[in-house]
């Protein structure tokens, strides 16, 4: 038996990752600010694009086009969201 990426578990876990990223960055934003409050673009922008990749896979949507599939896969959206979150775990600099 082989895991299917675009499965009903893979969908939950992509909503659920892609929720609790977009209410992270709602009810913490300086989470992504530093000490001057000031944004971190890269950091947020690579936690947005995971989350959006996130919700697209999560509601179900499956893209016919191979390039929008590639764009739009789910372990790219993981990656993102998880490089997001690490990184706020872990400042680099």
């Amino acid at each position: 038996m082989s895991w299917n990426v675009y499965g009903a578990f893979s969908r939950v876990l992509s909503l659920i990752m892609a929720s609790s990223a977009s209410l992270a960055i709602l009810l913490m934003p300086h989470a992504v600010t530093s000490v001057d409050n000031k944004i971190d673009h890269s950091l947020l922008m690579t936690v947005m694009l995971g989350t959006m990749i996130g919700f697209i896979h999560g509601v179900g949507f499956k893209p016919q086009s191979t390039v929008y599939r590639t764009l739009f896969h789910p372990l790219l959206g993981w990656f993102l969201i998880l490089a997001g979150f690490l990184s706020l775990l872990i400042p680099i600099g």
